[in-house]
C-alpha cells in the first residue's frame, strides 16, 4: 500500500474532495453489523431521493462528493478525501512549492485561526500575523467554517486576489483594535525548509539554522548546513523551529536522529497493529555532542514537536521560547488505487491513524478542555506579537547587534555562551526511556 505519514499542526493547503468509494468494500471492515447496514441503507435512500426529487438533475459524483466530504469532516480537522487532480497537488505540496497566499491555519474553538504566515509569502507581506482570527473570506463569514471549505475559498489561481477580514490579537488572545481587511494576491509559494545557516556568534562559534518545515530532503539539507558550520569550527548550535507547522514524519525522525545516538525518538499508537511503530536513533551518522538550543513557540507544531520532544526527553539540549502547539496526531496518506480498482491517478485519502508519543511516553496532543498540551520550554521567553514581527526581520541577520531584536534568540545565544564557559547546567529534565 502506498502510504506517507504527514504531521501538520494546521492546514497549509488541503484541498477539495471527490470520487466514489464502492459501498460494498466497506462491509469487510465494518464492525457495526446491522447498524452499519442500516447506515448504508439511509445513504442509499437519500441518494435516490436526490436523484429523483431534486429540482434539477444532479451528477451522481457531485452528490457522492458531498457525502464523502461530510464523512471526513465528521472525523477531525486533518482528514481529507481528494480527487485525482487535487491529490496530485497535495502530494506536490510535500516538495515545498505550491500556489496560494502562504498561511498555515487551524480551527480553535470554532474559529479559523492563523498558526503562522509563511515567511516572505503574500500573506506575510499583506500583514497577516500569527494568531490572527479570520472573520471573513471575501466578505463571507468564516464562523463555524470547516478547514476544507476555508482552504478551498482561500486558494485560487496565481495572480488572483482574496480578501481576508482578520482580527489581530495579543499574546493572550485578546483583540487588538478593530478587524482589518487584507487584500492578498495569490502567488507561487516556495518553502525553503532549511535556511539562514551561519555562525550567529563568530567569537564563540555558535551556529544558527532555521528549519521552516519538514518536506522531502529537509534532513539532508540540514545535515549539509551543519557540515558547513563544522568547517567553521562550530562549538554550539541554535536550531530555530519557531513557526514550523510540521510536515513529513520520516524527515523529522531523520533530523532528530542526527542528535539521538541511541534510544527512542518517537513512537505511535493507533487502532491497527501496523500503526504501532517505534522510531529509534542510530549510532551511525550521529553528530558530535555540542551545546544545543531549540527555539520553539506556539506555532511549532507536529513534526517539529517530534524533534523537540526527542531532544528534551533525551536531555540533549534546551528548549527556549514558548509552549509548543500540541499536535500529536499522525495522518496516513493512502492512494485509492490500493483500495479499489481505480486508475493510477484515482485520488487518495488523508486519515488520522495514530497519535505519537515522546520518548518519555507523553501525549502532547491539544484537545478540547485539556489544559496541559504541547511541550513546555526549559527556559520560557514570551514575546508579544510586535516582538514576533520584529524577530522575523532578525532572521535575515541573526548576528548579535543586528538592528532587529529577537529576545528568544538572544537568550539562546547567551545560554550557549554560558554553557561553553562552564557557567550553566545544560539540558535539565528527564532522560528518554529505552523502549
Amino acid at each position: 500500500m502506498s502510504e506517507q505519514l504527514r504531521l501538520y499542526g494546521g492546514w497549509i493547503l488541503p484541498i477539495a474532495l471527490a470520487c466514489f468509494i464502492a459501498i460494498q468494500n466497506f462491509r469487510t471492515v465494518s464492525a457495526g453489523g446491522d447498524d452499519f447496514e442500516a447506515s448504508l441503507a439511509r445513504l442509499r435512500a437519500v441518494h435516490r431521493l436526490v436523484q429523483d426529487r431534486y429540482v434539477k438533475p444532479v451528477e451522481p459524483e457531485r452528490v457522492v462528493d458531498g457525502a464523502l466530504r461530510g464523512m471526513m469532516e465528521a472525523l477531525d480537522g486533518y482528514c481529507a478525501y481528494f480527487n485525482a487532480k487535487d491529490f496530485q497537488e497535495f502530494m506536490v505540496d510535500t516538495k515545498g512549492e505550491f500556489t496560494g497566499v502562504g498561511i498555515e491555519i487551524d480551527l480553535r474553538e470554532g474559529w479559523l485561526t492563523v498558526i503562522a504566515p509563511i515567511e516572505d509569502s503574500p500573506a506575510a507581506k499583506a500583514g497577516v500575523r500569527a494568531g490572527d482570527v479570520v472573520l471573513k473570506i471575501d466578505g463571507e463569514s468564516a464562523e463555524a467554517i470547516t478547514l476544507e471549505k476555508a482552504v478551498a475559498r482561500i486558494r485560487g489561481k496565481r495572480g488572483t486576489a482574496v480578501t481576508l477580514t482578520v482580527q489581530h490579537v495579543d499574546e493572550k488572545g485578546r483583540p487588538l483594535g478593530d478587524p482589518v481587511d487584507l487584500r492578498i494576491v495569490r502567488d507561487l509559494i516556495h518553502v525553503e525548509s532549511v535556511k539562514g545557516a551561519r555562525l550567529v556568534d563568530p567569537e564563540a562559534r555558535i551556529g544558527y539554522v532555521r528549519v521552516a518545515a519538514f518536506q522531502e530532503g529537509t534532513a539532508d539539507r540540514f545535515r549539509e548546513s551543519i557540515r558547513k558550520l563544522q568547517a567553521q569550527g562550530l562549538r554550539g548550535l541554535v536550531v530555530d523551529l519557531r513557526f514550523n507547522p510540521g510536515g513529513l514524519l520520516d524527515e523529522a525522525v531523520e533530523l532528530a536522529d542526527l542528535f539521538v545516538d541511541d534510544g527512542v525518538i518517537v513512537f505511535t499508537r493507533g487502532r491497527k497493529p501496523d500503526d504501532h511503530k517505534v522510531y529509534r536513533g542510530r549510532h551511525e551518522g550521529t553528530l558530535p555532542r555540542i551545546p544545543l538550543v531549540l527555539l520553539v513557540n506556539e506555532a511549532s507544531a507536529s513534526a517539529s514537536e517530534v524533534v523537540a520532544g526527542a531532544i528534551k526527553d533525551h536531555r540533549l539540549g534546551l528548549l527556549v521560547g514558548e509552549r509548543t502547539y500540541g499536535k500529536a496526531s499522525v495522518q496516513t496518506v493512502i492512494h485509492l488505487k490500493d483500495l479499489l480498482p481505480l486508475p493510477a491517478d484515482g485520488g487518495g485519502v488523508k486519515i488520522t491513524t495514530a497519535h505519537y508519543y515522546t520518548p518519555n511516553d507523553v501525549n502532547i496532543n491539544r484537545e478540547p478542555g485539556r489544559k496541559e498540551f504541547g511541550l513546555e520550554p526549559d527556559i520560557e521567553v514570551p514575546m508579544t506579537p510586535a516582538e514576533e514581527r520584529e524577530a522575523f526581520g532578525r532572521r535575515e541577520d541573526p548576528s548579535p547587534g543586528a538592528p532587529a531584536t529577537d529576545r528568544q534568540l538572544d537568550r539562546a545565544i547567551a545560554e550557549l555562551r554560558n554553557q561553553l564557559a562552564g557557567t550553566s547546567t545544560p539540558a535539565p529534565g528527564g532522560g528518554g526511556t529505552d523502549r
